[in-house]
């Protein structure tokens, strides 16, 4: 889990400003926020296990590709920045869009797929206020 969102570069790269631990700490708590969803979930919607599975997996791919772009973005220029979490964007709508239109072709429930999504992305954002994400620019 250490090597999450490394991608191969040496401590030298990353910088010094703790960014790599807080995001893998925050990444580290989202996914027991889908532990306990999907336990909760399951244990309520017992029926619905393939709609559980897409929901949660929409929730955490999301979360990934946000925190992997952060911690990418942060390496660069500004301008390089912006326009790499533009492209971050685009994948993230990509991949709800590829997750929802999974969930209707296998008759799974898309709402359930969003609304997950939307509950992820909230518990994402407290986590972060929680944490206190600090990053410190290489001005």
């Amino acid at each position: 889990m250490k090597a999450l969102f490394t991608g191969g570069r040496t401590k030298e790269d990353r910088g010094k400003s703790g960014l790599k631990s807080q995001l893998t700490r925050l990444f580290k708590r989202q996914l027991i926020v889908a532990a306990v969803v999907t336990v909760v979930l399951a244990a309520v919607f017992r029926s619905h296990l393939l709609t559980i599975v897409l929901a949660v997996g929409a929730g955490v791919c999301d979360n990934f590709l946000f925190l992997s772009g952060i911690d990418r973005g942060m390496q660069l220029v500004p301008a390089k920045s912006a326009a790499y979490m533009r492209w971050v964007m685009v994948k993230r709508i990509a991949m709800l869009l590829a997750f929802t239109l999974l969930a209707l072709f296998l008759k799974a429930g898309p709402a359930y797929v969003l609304v997950t999504y939307l509950v992820f992305y909230v518990c994402l954002i407290i986590h972060m206020a929680a944490l206190g994400i600090h990053v410190k620019s290489k001005n």
